[in-house]
């Protein structure tokens, strides 16, 4: 079973993992400062999975954005 969670700045190293794993390698360091970027933002969520023992397994960051083509 998986808790679902918003993700905090601890989380960087786990998430610069999960981020390298699929193809979009960056360090922990780098990841730290991209969460800071993001993470206090009300446009973007970042929530995490993580197992009974506290582990991040999965990500996902979600942004809203506004473009031109749509009405809003």
């Amino acid at each position: 079973m998986f808790t679902l969670r918003l993700a905090r700045p601890h989380d960087h190293a786990a998430l610069a993992a999960l981020y390298t794993e699929r193809g979009h390698a960056c360090t922990p360091a780098e990841m730290s400062k991209r969460l800071a970027r993001v993470i206090n933002d009300p446009a973007h969520a970042v929530i995490v999975a993580e197992t009974a023992e506290k582990k991040v397994v999965a990500a996902i960051h979600v942004a809203l954005y506004h473009i031109l083509s749509t009405a809003f």
